[in-house]
């Protein structure tokens, strides 16, 4: 179902970030398991722990959702959090990390969860003027490195408009 797909991309986002062994193990698609879940989860809490105040690490869990929840607004929620997010992680490894692009897409389909974004990137980015992580020009992003390693990036908000427009 959709809703299963959702959660598929919400562990594919784990591996991303965290565990090359976990995305490894679910991007042939196959159903996760309970350990799964539970890594993932077990992942969540660590972080939240220790940054109870999103300052820092925590951060990172809003890997794909600065565009994702641009993709949402912009669809008038036709696509669900899930995907949405999904295709925002996709965005970023396409304009941050080429070297990752095509294996988190195939696994973004091997899931039954789209990559491709079909709005406009002034569209996107008129949706997320509003964004909790832009503070006046700035923007707080989640850049993936690898699959299991991503970084924060603070930039201009006109300057990652640019770079998304250069790149997507």
């Amino acid at each position: 179902s959709a809703e299963i797909a959702n959660g598929r991309a919400e562990c594919l986002k784990y591996g991303v970030l965290w565990d090359e062994t976990l995305f490894a193990a679910l991007e042939a698609g196959q159903p996760a398991t309970e350990e799964q879940v539970a890594r993932c989860v077990g992942l969540k809490r660590d972080v939240v722990v220790c940054d109870e105040h999103d300052t820092g690490a925590r951060r990172k869990l809003n890997l794909g959702h600065t565009l994702g929840h641009a993709i949402e607004q912009v669809s008038h929620y036709k696509i669900p959090h899930g995907a949405a997010v999904g295709i925002g992680m996709a965005m970023m490894a396409k304009a941050f990390c080429p070297a990752i692009d095509d294996r988190l897409c195939a696994a973004l389909a091997a899931n039954r969860l789209p990559a491709q974004c079909k709005y406009a990137t002034r569209e996107l980015f008129f949706a997320m003027a509003q964004d909790k992580k832009r503070v006046g020009q700035n923007i707080t992003i989640v850049v993936p490195q690898a699959i299991g390693q991503c970084e924060l990036r603070t930039l201009l908000f006109n300057e990652f408009e640019r770079l998304l427009e250069e790149c997507l």
